[in-house]
């Protein structure tokens, strides 16, 4: 994941191939770079994939290894993190934002 801001506008790129699923690793990435636009003067923010697809959501491997592991808390705040970062509840005030 990288992101770059220029000219107040913040660029989140997912680069997680082949699909863009999201782990433990990405979420880290996901919420430090909004951490840095929440305090950043941006009128946009893009996020993008770098290849074919945008996103396939939840890596399902993660959550089959928690099932069979019986990490079931683990699971459970697995799937909180994204919804928190895919669904919103984080609060980022810009004019635009757009997902490509």
């Amino acid at each position: 994941m990288q992101l770059t801001i220029e000219n107040s506008v913040g660029t989140v790129v997912l680069d997680r191939p082949p699909v863009n699923a999201w782990d433990d690793q990405q979420l880290e990435l996901m919420e430090d770079a909004i951490d840095v636009i929440k305090k950043a003067d941006l009128s946009v923010v893009v996020v993008r994939s770098k290849g074919p697809h945008f996103s396939a959501g939840a890596d399902i491997k993660v959550m089959v290894a928690a099932l069979e592991s019986g990490e079931f808390q683990r699971l459970d705040a697995f799937v909180s993190r994204i919804q928190r970062v895919n669904f919103g509840s984080i609060d980022i005030h810009v004019d635009k934002l757009a997902l490509s």
